[in-house]
């Protein structure tokens, strides 16, 4: 027997995600050898702020990775890659100190900017450059904010970086971070794979206060010494370049070809197609892909939140939350297509793809005194998946394209009448896979493909991606009644664009009474 048999080699997983790290060994064959896990806590300091400290996202890599080590022997370990929380930037002085709390993905103070920006620059060279519609994730739009009220946070910024970034940095003493980390910032020519001087200069900055970047699986160093003793990884260990977390996601699903597209019902709904060559629009959002390409990514912030919503206002009694959820299952189950004419728009918290706008919002459309509990569910259910049938139709129309099947993964990939609806409303096939922490999976693909156990980031995520565990076939006859939905559902928002644009200039205004 060889020694490889014998030691078989294994890859470290990490996402360092918003409120928490996870951490995964992962054998050659994408099973679970050791897991860890720590939170990262969040500050609100004022009304759509939210901010981290830089320095938890290492103190949760550290206590996870020690935790790792602890658990197999360092030697398998041949590579490690980070998957990340997208959109979120730290500041850091000549000594790679903070100099202000690092900006999360989750913040919206820069709502005025995302205008000011697009008018000034031009929202479709904008999107031609970094493939994003001017919206308020992007960091961009944070770094105009900051230009205008606090421009000496820009002059003392030695380095400006993404959270994969700053995680190899700590790790290695290298400051690099891959293409699909650094295009969601909004600062980044997708298509040259470089920090776009025409936005920086516009910003005042230059690309020397950024990361150096490269492609999802060159190596970015090797662990340092005083790294090693704080984690426990083997001195000398290769770091692999990795991806943010909605690309290593889809990467974990094997959506490495055209045709396929991954479903991510997770607190927000994420979609993605593959796509060899760069397209743009404003039905989707473009982004690097970790496998070479691009994926085109539709985008909903509020997915399975919306469940949870709901779930927390029925739930006042604070009884078993199973029983409870079973019961409001079995529930909607009894409930006809359409929810007796009710519909859901499921804009609680502002709209990305195909709108992008922030002042929208979400309503219940044909509510009255007929309508209970069970059938505002159901409406939340098929809400949400009406949506995403109206941007899929959207982007196949758009892009010449023809997805055929769907495979889906995320904790509402365990609702069963959930994935029906969806397969009956897209007209295709769902399948749910057994993949677990998908991001994490994904950054294990990569670090397998970096250290040479496959020969490709394609490779890796045809033999380590997830199996089909359940597949939803749609029924022709729910298919047609979700068809004549859909085309009631998709002027909603149009119809009531100015009256949300409105309500949000209201509250604006009387803001300071709460």
């Amino acid at each position: 027997m060889s020694n490889t048999e014998t030691n078989p080699p294994y890859v470290i997983g990490i996402d360092s995600s918003t409120q928490s790290t996870k951490g995964i060994v992962w054998d050659a064959k994408g099973f679970v050898v050791a897991e860890a896990h720590a939170d990262i806590p969040m500050q609100n300091p004022g009304f759509h702020f939210f901010e981290q400290d830089a320095s938890d996202w290492w103190r949760a890599c550290v206590d996870v990775l020690h935790s790792l080590m602890a658990k197999v022997a360092p030697e398998q370990v041949v590579g490690l890659s980070i998957s990340n929380q997208r959109e979120t930037i730290a500041f850091l002085d000549k000594h790679f100190r903070s100099v202000r709390p690092a900006i999360v993905w989750l913040d919206e103070r820069s709502r005025d900017e995302v205008h000011q920006v697009s008018d000034e620059l031009g929202a479709e060279n904008i999107l031609r450059i970094t493939g994003k519609n001017p919206d308020v994730t992007p960091v961009v739009y944070r770094l105009a904010w900051l230009k205008k009220h606090s421009p000496d946070v820009l002059r003392q910024s030695h380095k400006m970086t993404d959270v994969q970034g700053y995680l190899n940095y700590c790790l290695t003493g290298n400051l690099v971070t891959s293409w699909a980390s650094a295009d969601p910032l909004g600062l980044f020519d997708i298509v040259e794979k470089c920090w776009s001087a025409r936005i920086l200069n516009y910003l005042g900055l230059n690309p020397q206060q950024f990361p150096a970047v490269v492609g999802s699986g060159t190596m970015v160093g090797r662990v340092t010494a005083a790294a090693s003793q704080l984690t426990g990884l083997p001195e000398g260990l290769a770091v692999y370049a990795g991806g943010g977390d909605g690309q290593c996601a889809g990467l974990a699903t094997r959506i490495t070809r055209p045709g396929q597209a991954y479903l991510n019902l997770g607190t927000a709904q994420v979609c993605g197609v593959w796509s060899e060559e760069y397209r743009c629009d404003t039905t989707f959002r473009t982004l690097t892909a970790c496998s070479g390409g691009y994926i085109l990514e539709m985008v909903l912030r509020t997915g399975a939140f919306l469940v949870n919503w709901l779930f927390s206002i029925v739930n006042k009694e604070g009884g078993d939350p199973r029983l409870l959820m079973k019961r409001l299952q079995h529930e909607a189950e009894t409930v006809p297509i359409g929810s007796k004419g009710l519909l859901t728009l499921p804009y609680w918290s502002g709209v990305m793809t195909p709108y992008w706008n922030c002042d929208a919002h979400g309503a219940f459309i044909g509510l009255s005194s007929n309508h209970s509990r069970r059938h505002i569910y159901r409406s939340i259910l098929e809400g949400l998946a009406l949506e995403q049938t109206m941007e899929m139709r959207a982007l196949e129309k758009s892009q010449r394209t023809q997805i055929n099947d769907v495979f889906c993964i995320g904790g509402g990939a365990n609702n069963p009448l959930w994935c029906q609806i969806f397969a009956d409303c897209l007209g295709k096939p769902v399948h749910c896979l057994d993949t677990v922490e998908a991001s994490c999976l994904g950054a294990g693909m990569i670090a397998a493909a970096g250290a040479g156990i496959y020969p490709s980031v394609k490779d890796a995520a045809d033999g380590m991606g997830g199996h089909v565990v359940t597949s939803y076939q749609p029924i022709q006859a729910n298919q047609q009644r979700y068809a004549e939905l859909c085309d009631i559902y998709t002027p909603v928002y149009k119809n009531n664009e100015e009256s949300f644009n409105r309500l949000s200039e209201f509250a604006r205004k009387y803001r300071e009474e709460e």
